[in-house]
């Protein structure tokens, strides 16, 4: 059975969502209060948003050398982690929308979830 390349597609995909974790990442780790100022999320704790940042780092890192990477096999299982955050980021981003009545500053949150699940999944069944 001949090895499956990766598509272009889904190299830009893995460098647009590395960027985004990559910025998010430094944005919570080092200027998560101002953040917070901007979306009006009054008394959030921004000790959590600096660890979900250094995680998100290391996410942008790990889309970084995917990126590189010539095979699907070595990348698909991250793929499949990609969709599931991104899905279940945007139901819970959306559901938070209206359950707690967030700033609209969150829709940020919302359209980068959903942007990036229908892009992985595109990617996940153009690989297939």
């Amino acid at each position: 059975m001949e090895e499956q390349n990766i598509s272009k597609f889904l190299k830009y995909v893995f460098l647009a969502s590395g960027l985004a974790a990559f910025i998010f990442g430094i944005t919570f780790i080092l200027i998560v209060e101002v953040y917070y100022n901007l979306l009006s999320w009054q008394d959030q704790d921004p000790l959590f948003a600096r660890v979900l940042g250094a995680a998100l780092i290391g996410l942008g890192i790990l889309q970084w050398l995917s990126y590189r990477e010539k095979k699907w096999e070595n990348v698909k299982n991250l793929v499949i982690m990609m969709i599931v955050w991104h899905v279940l980021g945007a139901i819970v981003t959306i559901s938070g929308q209206f359950l707690f009545n967030l700033p609209l500053g969150n829709l940020i949150h919302i359209i980068v979830f959903i942007i990036f699940s229908i892009a992985y999944l595109y990617a996940f069944f153009l690989q297939r």
